[in-house]
């Protein structure tokens, strides 16, 4: 009879999507996150299940079934009111588990349902310790247990459960001898294939080759997602659709669901038709960190290229302060680094922030951050390093009075400056109870989680008049020395709430920026190959651009560091001054 080790992947209210539980073989060669490349986010078939091969693991092949399901009260609490009431993360995301069996023996599915419940027992035990600590997340070993599903052995060993008793002789895989037809059907069988997959082990050139955006089209990020979009065409458009004597195909996916901005079963999808597709050459996305957590592992193991135009978190790069355990090895497959960023990741901006605050004269300064935040992180590192320690640096998602309550701990602390990096949907009423405080005005920060037009929105609606104003907010744009581009406006663009005004809004110059990086890599790349296009974007050095000069270190982080501080004038963002990190 076989055996299986439940597994799970899941996400907790505060970090992100990772594998959690995963099966001791997995666990001691460090290869226990191909399962989250592997499932994504779930997306389970007509039978409640799915089914996938893992073949090309150095210990071997593995079968994994799973199934996934929103995460209910009674699943993890303590029966009561509300039972089934779905829990949400401090994002506002339902949460989700994926969760299911790891075999060395072929699954023949579909999955046996006392499988399926024994692997979500010790997957639902594994999660309610993990939400008990977030903190202390580490992937855990699972155990061993009898399958009833179906399974046959493999090629040297294993189980077989096919109908076929443990002394029954295994069918002949015999065949007849190929006559000459069959021998030259072979042939051109075999030449067409080798034709079709050169893109991805290198050969000739091929005629085109297709890059994929990966952003979410509707939902609240989908100005900022037309905007990339729009650069990303018209940088393509400049360079008549071809990256040197290679045609390109621009493919635009959505990685959105309904309103609710992005979706991880969506960007798993995406990721999942770049790999499949034998001409992809080069992935742009995505739009949010947490995103590109779930994209990277799917890419990095299809040694696809990903260039993301917008993506901060240090995580996915680097072990930073505000990098949880296990990034960001726990994202690249066999430890293959396939993707690059050309906006600064959040310790670069912590650090700016860091400069404009002691440049202003704060001395007692406040952090209102969320869970496992680069910029906080940083920021007070920074502070730290002159000595300027904070004198309340605290995760807004967990105030239990909410705003009001995170104002009179302001006040308590006699700040005079207070910085918001949260990406709550509330830093608006954060700010409006702090511009309402008794005592002193203090002077208000924000990172560019804030620098939006919906936040702008928000101010205009929610905020005393004059306050937004006195806010300054950081957002990465172009250095002094970018090319100008006719066509693209690097600094404004129409508000959305103002028509009549213009707001700064540099995300089409990252758009553009992104294909052309991706057009250039394809251009220096040898083959076309998959391989050698990673190793030209690494390779990517003095780069003149619509954003400065820069290059793509060995992480894979842009050199770029230039800043706007923003404030938040009629309804629209307003450039005040320019500021570079300080290094």
């Amino acid at each position: 009879m076989a055996q299986g080790f439940a597994f799970l992947v899941a996400r907790g209210r505060h970090t992100g999507f990772r594998t959690l539980l995963a099966p001791p073989f997995l666990v001691e060669g460090d290869q226990h996150h191909v399962l989250a490349g592997a499932t994504g986010t779930g997306g389970a078939g007509v039978d409640g299940t799915r089914i996938v091969e893992l073949d090309k693991l150095a210990i071997g092949p593995l079968s994994v079934g799973y199934t996934s399901e929103a995460v209910r009260r009674a699943d993890v609490e303590v029966a009561g009111g509300g039972d089934d009431e779905q829990l949400f993360d401090e994002h506002g995301r339902g949460l989700e588990v994926v969760y299911g069996v790891v075999c060395r023996a072929e699954l023949l599915g579909p999955l046996h349902e006392q499988d399926l419940r024994t692997a979500r027992g010790h997957a639902l035990a594994r999660y309610r310790r993990f939400l008990s600590d977030e903190t202390g997340h580490d992937v855990e070993s699972s155990v061993a247990f009898e399958l009833s599903s179906s399974t046959r052995e493999r090629d040297g060993g294993g189980s077989d459960r096919a109908g076929l008793s443990s002394g029954s002789p295994r069918p002949s895989r015999w065949r007849e001898p190929p006559g000459p037809r069959g021998i030259l059907a072979a042939a051109i069988v075999l030449a067409l294939c080798a034709a079709g997959t050169m893109l991805a082990s290198g050969g000739s050139q091929p005629a085109s080759v297709t890059v994929y955006s990966s952003l979410p089209l509707h939902g609240s990020e989908a100005a900022r997602s037309a905007q990339i979009v729009r650069g990303i065409r018209l940088a393509l458009r400049r360079a008549r659709g071809r990256a040197g004597d290679v045609r390109v195909r621009y493919a635009s996916l959505d990685a959105s669901r309904g309103r609710d901005g992005w979706n991880e079963r969506a960007v798993a999808a995406n990721a999942r038709t770049a790999a499949a597709d034998q001409r992809t050459a080069v992935y742009l996305g995505e739009l949010d960190s947490a995103a590109s957590a779930v994209s990277i592992p799917i890419l990095s193991r299809a040694r696809i290229a990903q260039i993301s135009p917008a993506n901060t978190a240090v995580g996915l790069t680097t072990q930073e302060p505000g990098a949880r355990g296990g990034e960001p090895s726990e994202h690249y497959d066999d430890g293959f680094r396939n993707y690059a960023r050309i906006m600064p990741r959040d310790s670069v901006q912590g650090r700016v922030l860091a400069s404009l605050v002691r440049a202003d004269g704060c001395s007692r300064v406040a952090i209102l951050r969320s869970q496992d935040d680069g910029v906080a992180a940083s920021l007070a590192a920074a502070l730290r390093a002159h000595a300027t320690r904070p004198v309340l640096d605290a995760v807004a998602a967990r105030a239990s009075g909410g705003p009001g309550t995170l104002a009179r701990a302001v006040a308590d602390r006699r700040a005079d400056c207070v910085v918001v990096t949260t990406r709550t949907a509330a830093a608006s009423t954060i700010f409006a109870s702090l511009a309402r405080a008794p005592g002193p005005a203090v002077r208000l920060y924000g990172s560019d989680h804030l620098a939006t037009g919906s936040f702008a929105d928000a101010v205009q609606r929610d905020l005393p008049e004059g306050v937004g104003a006195r806010l300054e907010l950081t957002l990465a744009i172009p250095a002094r020395d970018a090319l100008a581009v006719e066509g693209l406006d690097p600094t404004t663009t129409p508000s959305r709430a103002h028509p009549s005004q213009r707001a700064p809004a540099p995300y089409a110059s990252f758009g553009y920026e992104s294909m052309s990086l991706a057009l250039d890599a394809i251009a220096r790349s040898r083959t076309t190959s998959r391989r050698d296009i990673v190793q030209a974007l690494f390779r990517t050095r003095r780069r003149r651009s619509v954003l400065g000069t820069y290059a793509i270190d060995p992480n894979g982080d842009t050199t770029l560091a230039a800043y706007g501080v923003f404030a938040i004038r009629h309804g629209a963002l307003s450039l005040e001054r320019r500021i570079a990190s300080p290094g």
